[in-house]
């Protein structure tokens, strides 16, 4: 190992211990003059790693601390060049280049193994933090976060991106949970912000606000690998810490008091209502993060009883007929985290039993005891989840971001990085009734309910001042929206609206208002508009996992850079018009079809079915693939065309057999897959291949030549493809 510091000028030893996590010496720090904590950890890996966090709890929905971390970065006293981080992406030799907005705290982190690589990118992200020209140059924060445009219409880097980031309805309905569960403190806001509250925020209020958290006393500086520590902590003193004293106490947040059975109503329109189920999901306090032994234990829990359809809880749950599947979520790095669990694809009244059916099943579990056997295993996967660390984030970087969140919540860097004692204890509780006593502690229900809108009307809705109406149309002016709008506002309910048409009846009527501006399109099957509505979705997605912690900005950067190449991926999807074209020919005189897929690949074997139903006239139903023993299969004969996407790799070997099933009764297989995809002798009598992309962003290039399949059907059987019958581009009556 290098050389280890052994004397700390200007700084006060906090504490100095082994770290078997990172195979190394940890040292916690604390800058004489300005505060700040520094946490050294000192190791043989040549990926050295930077990072500095700042505690940033919002207060309201204008997003400024996302703001701050897009402004910071666009250019510093020092490094006064427009975009200075953009051009270290492109020049610099590190492994990792990031910054990050959290629900709750800011982080800056790089990772590289060149020294001399290091100590310059050290200097631009601390220069950039704590000189940032934001403070200095207006325009920097009109055009990261708003201003008008010529027309009038508000923009900006931020402003844009949460408008695509907030327009899909699943995802405010998660931020409603949010809301409910933290209606006191800074948790329960929109960290990235909302577009309706962004134009709030004013120059003057986003400059006290980065004076206010931006200081090294609200700060936690990690020094990660194999390179001389006394250097950089000289540099850090010289150039920086010592000339800012420690001022006011740093920024909090108040612990929020529990909520007990809050529930919360929204609703949204589809042109398909058939395809989109009731949602319902229940969220549970689990404590505090300091508890390290109980949030671990949580994650222990849910990998035995909810991780597969086989774990004992999520297999009762789905014995009890309550929907297409579950969902679980829970981040153990706030300060109070939540364990939420998610009913997909129900109705209603079945909705309406889920939380009974929670409690019935832990009661269940927690008398019969659960199996050692279960939780043995359950720790030793997740306890080499948090030692091992798979994935892309160098160790450094993790340590750093781990780092920032225990020193926010504890005071102690090192808080969350010390797991070896923690599986001690845990292991320690096997063969007692201690797990069983923590689940019976955990579950209470605290449902939130999910309508469509073409039901609120008529389903006696529960809402109260705290409720949000959510109402999605894409012309602006669909009846059933509309009435289910005005019935909210009745009740005192405020409404955002997210709709294309600028100026519509329901852009007009709502309170709040989120344009996705598609264009115009004036066929009535919807094509440019759907895609863009998913790709505000993706936005909306990914935004949302990474301020609830679900992504960490390394991730969410990587998925977003992903989802920006999707159109050099679906371009070439156009070159394929003549083969889907022949394709079409074959099923021309077809009078009924199927479409199945799993996954992503079901939700666009529905909109792919609609398609062909709506312009060619054709008979179609889309199915999950799993689905298909349950009576599908009967309707499959010889020459019935069946169109199976399989472009999902977790699923792909069994939605092939499920393709193999359909084709053994007479059917016709049309195959869409990847170019890589194996597709054995018999599944399939045609195949149309895809490129290789992230299978999340895949529907964005599946959905092309199923939207050129329908068009060239109805164009062969002679349709009027943008005017359809029996249909309307607006459906103005119920």
């Amino acid at each position: 190992m290098s050389k280890q510091v052994q004397s700390y000028p200007g700084y006060t030893l906090v504490r100095r211990e082994e770290s078997p996590l990172f195979h190394g010496v940890a040292t916690t720090l604390t800058h004489d003059v300005s505060g700040a904590t520094v946490l050294l950890v000192e190791n043989e890996d040549e990926n050295k790693a930077f990072g500095i966090g700042f505690g940033t709890f919002p207060c309201d929905d204008t997003g400024v601390f996302h703001i701050l971390e897009h402004s910071v970065l666009a250019g510093s006293e020092k490094y006064p060049v427009t975009s200075p981080f953009m051009q270290l992406v492109k020049s610099s030799m590190a492994s990792f280049l990031n910054a990050m907005t959290f629900p709750d705290k800011t982080v800056y982190p790089f990772a590289t193994p060149n020294e001399a690589d290091f100590r310059n990118l050290m200097d631009v992200y601390l220069n950039a933090v704590f000189c940032p020209l934001a403070v200095q140059e207006r325009s920097v924060f009109e055009q990261e976060g708003w201003h008008r445009e010529a027309d009038g219409r508000f923009s900006g880097v931020v402003y844009n991106e949460m408008q695509g980031a907030l327009a899909a309805p699943e995802a405010r309905l998660d931020a409603a949970m949010d809301a409910a569960l933290f209606p006191d403190n800074g948790y329960g806001f929109v960290s990235g912000g909302d577009p309706a509250s962004i134009p709030g925020l004013t120059y003057e209020q986003y400059v006290k606000i980065y004076r206010r958290h931006y200081r090294p006393d609200n700060c936690c500086i990690t020094l990660y690998g194999k390179m001389d520590m006394g250097d950089k902590l000289a540099f850090l003193d010289r150039a920086y810490l010592s000339r800012m004293p420690k001022g006011a106490p740093r920024p909090r947040t108040p612990l929020q008091y529990p909520q007990a059975g809050i529930k919360k109503e929204a609703v949204y329109e589809t042109e398909t209502p058939e395809s989109i189920p009731v949602q319902c999901a229940l969220g549970w306090y689990t404590g505090r993060f300091e508890e390290m032994e109980k949030q671990t234990a949580v994650n222990i829990l849910l990998d035995a009883l909810l991780s597969t359809n086989q774990s004992p809880l999520k297999k009762y749950l789905l014995e009890q007929d309550l929907g297409a599947d579950i969902d679980v979520a829970f981040d153990g790095s706030v300060q109070q985290p939540v364990l939420e669990l998610v009913l997909k694809g129900t109705d209603r009244e079945r909705a309406a039993r889920f939380a009974p059916a929670v409690r019935a099943g832990v009661e269940q579990i927690v008398a019969a005891g659960i199996p050692a056997e279960l939780l043995t295993a359950s720790i030793n996967h997740y306890e080499f989840q948090v030692t091992e660390r798979p994935g892309s984030l160098p160790d450094g970087v993790l340590a750093a971001i781990e780092a920032v969140t225990g020193w926010l919540h504890t005071g102690d860097p090192m808080a969350d990085l010390r797991p070896e004692p923690v599986f001690a204890f845990l292991r320690g509780k096997l063969g007692t009734r201690w797990y069983d006593a923590l689940l019976a502690e955990l579950f209470g229900p605290e449902p939130v309910e999910v309508t469509l809108a073409s039901e609120f009307r008529y389903c006696n809705p529960i809402v109260s001042e705290r409720t949000l109406a959510l109402v999605i149309s894409q012309s602006g002016e669909t009846s059933d929206t509309l009435a289910a709008l005005k019935l909210a506002k009745s009740r005192g309910v405020p409404v955002l609206a997210i709709v294309n048409v600028v100026g519509s009846s329901i852009a007009r009527a709502a309170d709040y208002v989120l344009y996705t501006y598609a264009g115009p399109e004036i066929a009535v099957a919807s094509t440019k508009a759907y895609m863009v509505q998913m790709c505000v979705l993706y936005l909306f997605a990914l935004r949302l996992a990474y301020a609830r912690g679900k992504l960490s900005e390394a991730e969410t950067r990587r998925y977003t850079a992903e989802l920006q190449r999707a159109p050099e991926v679906v371009r070439p999807r156009l070159d394929d018009c003549e083969y889907i074209k022949y394709l079409a020919s074959l099923f021309v005189n077809t009078q009924s079809c199927f479409f199945i897929g799993r996954g992503f690949d079901y939700a666009l074997s529905l909109e792919g079915s609609l398609k062909l139903k709506e312009i060619s006239y054709v008979h179609s139903d889309a199915y999950a693939a799993g689905e298909l023993k349950h009576g599908t299969i009967s309707l499959v004969t010889d020459g019935v065309p069946v169109i199976a996407l399989a472009t999902q790799r977790a699923v792909y070997e069994k939605t092939l057999s499920n393709a193999k099933e359909t084709k053994s009764r007479g059917g016709k297989v049309l195959l869409f897959t990847t170019k890589d995809a194996v597709v054995p002798e018999g599944i399939a009598d045609y195949v149309v291949r895809l490129d290789e992309y992230e299978d999340l962003f895949m529907p964005l290039q599946l959905i092309v030549p199923l939207q050129l399949f329908a068009y060239y059907m109805a164009v062969l059987r002679g349709c009027d493809v943008d005017k359809p019958r029996n249909l309307a581009k607006s459906v103005t009556v119920e």
